[in-house]
C-alpha cells in the first residue's frame, strides 16, 4: 500500500487528500479478498490498517455468533486488543445490554461520549448513505453488561458501526478516538470503508466455512 502522511480524520471539513487516502484504504482491502488470508488474519490487518492510518487509539471487530447469540472480538488492536482476543471478550446480543448489540439491533451508527456518565450520544439510524439531522436519536444509556477492555487507553468518545452485508449485519466494528465531536462527518467518510470491510469478510467466512454462511 502506497503511505502517505498520517493525520488525525478531520470531522468538518473532508479535504481531497483524505478522499484520496480512504480509496487507497478500500483498494487494499479489496486486494485481500483474493488473497489467502484467512478471515481472522484478514480482520487483524483489517483494523491495523485503521488504527495507523486515521491515528484512533483503539479499533476492535465484533462478529455475531448465530449460535450463543453474542458477538465475539474477532480482532483488535495494540495490547487490549491482545487481551480481549485472549480471554474471548464478547457483548451478549440483547437489547438494553451494551451499545455494541444496539447498534447491531438497531442496524445504526453509534456516537458514544464516554467522558460523561452515564453514557451520552446519539445513533445515527436507520443507516444509510445518508447520515443526516433527521435520523438522530439522542439517548442516555447505562450499560447493564459492560465490561471494559483493558489498556485500551485514554479515549473521549467511541463510534461503534454496524457492518452491513446485501445478506444482513455480521457484526460490528469499534472505534476510539482520543479527539471530541466525531459526529455524523466521521460515521459519513468512514461508511464506504467499513461497507467494503463488511462484504470482503461475507466473502472470507464463505470461502473459509462455506454454506454456514450461506
Amino acid at each position: 500500500m502506497h503511505k502517505q502522511s498520517k493525520r488525525p480524520l478531520l470531522y468538518e471539513n473532508v479535504v481531497e487528500e483524505q478522499v484520496n487516502q480512504r480509496q487507497v484504504i478500500i483498494d487494499t482491502i479489496i486486494e485481500w479478498s483474493s488473497s489467502s488470508l484467512t478471515t481472522n488474519d484478514f480482520l487483524q490487518k483489517v483494523v491495523d490498517i485503521l488504527k495507523d492510518e486515521y491515528l484512533f487509539n483503539f479499533v476492535g471487530l465484533f462478529l455475531l455468533n448465530s449460535e450463543t447469540q453474542f458477538l465475539d472480538i474477532r480482532a483488535g488492536t495494540g495490547r487490549a486488543g491482545q487481551l480481549m482476543l485472549q480471554h474471548q471478550y464478547r457483548w451478549h446480543l440483547s437489547k438494553n445490554k451494551s451499545l455494541v448489540s444496539e447498534c447491531f439491533i438497531r442496524n445504526a451508527v453509534c456516537i458514544d461520549m464516554l467522558f460523561s456518565k452515564p453514557f451520552e450520544g446519539f445513533f445515527y439510524g436507520p443507516l444509510s448513505s445518508d447520515v443526516n439531522d433527521k435520523n438522530i436519536q439522542p439517548f442516555t444509556f447505562v450499560e447493564t453488561f459492560f465490561s471494559p477492555a483493558p489498556d485500551i487507553g485514554e479515549t473521549e468518545e467511541r463510534m461503534i458501526i454496524p457492518l452491513r452485508t446485501h445478506q444482513g449485519v455480521l457484526g460490528t466494528i469499534e472505534f476510539h478516538s482520543l479527539a471530541v465531536d466525531m459526529g455524523r462527518n466521521t460515521a459519513h467518510f468512514i461508511l464506504p470503508v467499513v461497507d467494503c470491510i463488511a462484504e470482503v469478510c461475507l466473502k472470507k467466512m464463505k470461502q473459509e466455512y462455506g454454506k454456514y454462511y450461506e
